[in-house]
Parts: structure tokens; sequence; C-alpha cells
């Protein structure tokens, strides 16, 4: 038993290869610790995570470097604190002479020759928003060309954007339900991903759905948020406001909510998942 658990060990460490994880600028925040910071984002992928950190970078830039198996390089390249392929300005020139515009981005981000330029407005002091999305249409917009893009290894392929050079001035402004999505930006894949869902009365669902894990045959049964709350208005409760849903009702199940915000909630009250 022994001698196979250090095989196995053995193992995975020959499959670990280093690899540098890049996040940008370091934050002006004088109490910030990089190595505390690196740690915990290692330890989130890996138990004992610090055991796999070679190098700790706090100077020219914030980042580290760690021994690590694809699956981990992959899921510590989808943190948010990951600095991403998509804004790299290799071979990339100085902006335009003509160009008067100003980088006044904020915290947590710096221009360079791809990015030549950033404003933020009220309330979050950075034009880099808080849970990616600009982050994301930006790059499908006027990103760099990034080979074996996926969503958790699926749909693999790359990505690539309308113009091959493109230079990019970042705004943010719309906040909550500011602007539509087709107002900020539009892609498009060659892949289809189709999934069902099988209803009580036996009537099959088709359409369009994906997740990163394997569900193996099982199923749960769906709650509305209506129908899974004796405390709250039937208005707070469809929409699956924060204490509406009760735990004896939605737990075990997958809870259909009016207002896709609100899946934390969901899950606080035991629910395996929101829709």
């Amino acid at each position: 038993m022994l001698n196979m658990s250090l095989l196995v060990c053995r193992a995975i460490d020959e499959n670990r290869k280093v690899h540098i994880v890049y996040m940008g600028s370091l934050p002006a925040n004088h109490s910030y610790s990089p190595l505390s910071h690196h740690l915990n984002m290692l330890e989130r992928v890996v138990k004992n995570g610090s055991n796999l950190l070679t190098r700790s970078y706090k100077r020219s830039f914030n980042g580290f470097a760690a021994k690590l198996t694809d699956n981990e390089r992959h899921v510590l390249a989808n943190m948010k604190e990951v600095e991403l392929d998509s804004f790299k300005d290799d071979g990339f020139g100085p902006a335009p002479k003509k160009w008067k515009g100003a980088c006044a981005g904020g915290r947590n981000l710096t221009c360079n020759n791809k990015i030549i330029g950033a404003r933020f407005y009220q309330p979050i002091q950075s034009a880099r928003d808080e849970e990616g999305h600009g982050t994301h249409t930006a790059s499908t917009a006027a990103g760099n060309a990034v080979k074996d893009v996926s969503f958790y290894r699926l749909a693999q392929g790359s990505e690539q954007q309308e113009e091959t050079v493109v230079l990019e001035l970042v705004l943010l402004q719309a906040w909550h339900h500011g602007c539509s999505q087709w107002q900020a930006a539009a892609s498009s894949t060659d892949r289809r991903i189709i999934d069902t869902v099988v209803l009580g009365n036996g009537t099959t669902i088709v359409g369009l759905s994906v997740n990163s894990f394997t569900l193996n045959g099982t199923s749960f049964p769906l709650i509305y948020g209506k129908a899974a709350s004796m405390k709250c208005s039937e208005l707070g409760a469809g929409q699956c406001h924060s204490g509406c849903l009760d735990s004896d009702f939605v737990k075990g199940k997958i809870v259909l909510c009016d207002d896709y915000f609100e899946g934390d909630v969901a899950y606080q009250a035991k629910a395996v998942g929101s829709f």
C-alpha cells in the first residue's frame, strides 16, 4: 500500500510543470501582502499548495511561479486575479501621437500598448468591473487571438476578434441593469451544446445549456421560488431574495428564480442549484 502511494505521488509530481501566474501590477494598498495572496490562491486549487510555490514576484509585477498539473493550471487561469493573453501588447508599438487620452483606470488596471486608455465612473474606483463581464466583452470585441480557449475544456478552440489589430480604450460606466449585452459586444461560436430537462409529466424540453461537471445520470427535482417560501411576498420569493427561501423546501433541489442574479441565495438555502 505504501509503495503504491509513493508511485501515485511520483506520477503526479512528474506531471507538474513550473508555470508563471501573471496578475498584473501590484496594488497600491500598502497593507497588501503578495505572498499571502499567492499562497491563498494556490490553497484554493490544491491542498498544501504552499509546497508547490517556487517563487513569489512582488517588485516589477504581481505574480508567482508554481509547479502545477495541467488541470490546476487551467483552474488558476480562470481566477479573476489572473491576467489573460487577450490584453498582452506583444507586437504593438506606442499609441498614435494624435491620441490625447489618459490612463486613469483606478486600482488594479494598468495600461500598455494594447490598452491605451482607461476611465472609470462611480461607484467602483476602477475601470475593471467586479464581475468580469466588461473584461469578457472587451476581449471578445478587440482582444488578441488566443488559442486553446474553452469553458472547462468544453467547446475547445481559438478565440479571434473581427479586426486583426485593435487598440482599446476601456470605459466603465454602466452598472447593474444600465445597458443590455447587445449594446456592449456580440460574439458567436461554431459549437452547439444542448441538454434536456424532463418535467414531472414526462415532457422533455431540449435547449442550449452547459455546465462544468458530470452529472453521472443524477437528476434533481425543480421548485419555483414562489413555492419555496412562507415568509416573503410572492414577488420576493419568486425573485429568490435574500432570506426568502426556506431550506426545508429547497434542500437538494434546483430553484427557478425570476431574478437570475440570486443564485447565491439558493445555494445558501441548501439548494443544489438555481436558474
